[in-house]
């Protein structure tokens, strides 16, 4: 029996190096030894052979090009109930741009019903979604639904003539690992992957080099970046936020595009960083590593306690007096 096994990163940026590491992957006892093994990244892309006598060197770095989604089939529908009578747009399974995917969710909506529909995509890459008379859309991957992969993610279903889309920051592209001993076996992983406007991440490894000019010595085998501790510490400031109790005047999370000002959680972030980078950087005989993610904890927590934060609570894109708050004054803002 094949088993493909395949390590990688669950997210990356596009333009960053990544790894897919399939060393692990393996044949049952007593079945027919390998003689291939391929990584095709995307459903667009081509067979890549990692073939080589010594497991260790079954892997396969790679940068991801553009902004595309793989669509296959369990994620190529988009339901909709018209007059009590419920309608399934099938998009064709491929690999899309966004502008081209645009196309092909009009052409197969109003393929699907007497629904005339309209789909216009921002330069901030968000999709509305308008039809000619009301109805219900349906946001469920339970049903092989695409809408919650571009930026329709609401929780079942919401029924109007327009609908908005919040801004795709990433997309699902597919990576499939095959072995071979006669007879194929493949598999098929997913990897998100972030546009760098949709990653909008808060700090940069420029930001690191100026307090540790080596510290891209660093950067871990089969990476060209720190991009992943940048996402990491965006991800848990964004959760010491939700968790002080900030939300929107809707009362939602807030997300990261509401930071209007970053100047402040630049900072939290630069240190953040450096603190659990040098935490990982740490073994049992160096103190001076462990000295340096306490010393950039301590400048952390600084940072942190002296942000002021300018939150688009209302979402209209503008910074109002209003908006600007600290770090230690956490408060509920609904109307």
């Amino acid at each position: 029996m094949l088993n493909p096994v395949l390590k990688f990163e669950g997210k990356v940026q596009s333009q960053d190096q990544t790894r897919f590491d399939a060393s692990k992957s393996f044949i049952t006892k007593g079945d027919t030894a390998l003689t291939a093994i391929t990584i095709k990244p995307g459903d667009d892309g081509s067979a890549v052979s990692i073939f080589d006598a010594d497991p260790a060197n079954w892997f396969l770095d790679w940068v991801w090009e553009g902004f595309k989604i793989d669509v296959d089939a369990l994620k190529n529908k988009i339901k909709f109930v018209s007059n009590g009578v419920t309608y399934t747009a099938t998009i064709t399974v491929g690999t899309y741009t966004l502008p081209a995917l645009q196309l092909e969710i009009l052409t197969q909506l109003n393929l699907a019903s007497s629904v005339v529909w309209a789909l216009a995509l921002s330069l901030k890459n968000e999709y509305l979604l308008t039809a000619s008379e009301r109805v219900t859309l349906k946001s469920s991957d339970l049903d092989a639904s695409l809408l919650p992969f571009i930026g329709f993610n609401f929780s079942a279903e919401l029924t109007d003539t327009s609908f908005q889309g919040s801004t795709i920051d990433a997309l699902p592209r597919n990576v499939t690992l095959t072995l071979d001993n006669g007879t194929p076996v493949g598999q098929v992983f997913t990897q998100k992957v972030f546009s760098p406007e949709g990653d909008a991440l808060f700090s940069s490894d420029a930001d690191l080099v100026v307090h540790e000019p080596q510290i891209l010595d660093w950067v871990s085998v089969g990476r060209n970046s720190f991009i992943d501790a940048h996402r990491r510490s965006q991800e848990k400031i964004m959760q010491f936020i939700d968790q002080n109790g900030y939300l929107s005047n809707m009362g939602k999370r807030i997300n990261k595009f509401q930071l209007l000002d970053l100047e402040d959680v630049r900072l939290w972030s630069v240190y953040m960083t450096l603190h659990h980078l040098f935490i990982s950087f740490q073994n049992s005989k160096d103190d001076v590593l462990k000295d340096k993610s306490k010393y950039y904890e301590a400048l952390m927590i600084s940072a942190r306690n002296q942000a002021v934060l300018v939150i688009d609570f209302n979402n209209n894109g503008k910074a109002e007096p209003e908006e600007r708050v600290t770090t230690w004054s956490g408060s509920v803002r609904m109307r």
